[in-house]
């Protein structure tokens, strides 16, 4: 589970990176947004799990 999660942020990471060297500021702003809706997801996840946790 935390080895996929880790995968997982070290390729939003690199996406982060990457996207202003690879394409034009239109681009960017696109990939740079999914970027921002997939932390939110992973970040909501992670709380529906510790929230679970907490009331198991």
């Amino acid at each position: 589970m935390h080895r996929s999660d880790n995968i997982v942020v070290n390729s939003l990471l690199n996406t982060v990176y990457n996207c202003p060297r690879k394409y034009q500021s239109l681009h960017m702003g696109l990939c740079c947004s999914v970027v921002l809706i997939a932390r939110l997801t992973i970040q909501t996840v992670f709380e529906c799990e510790r929230v679970q946790q907490s009331i198991d």
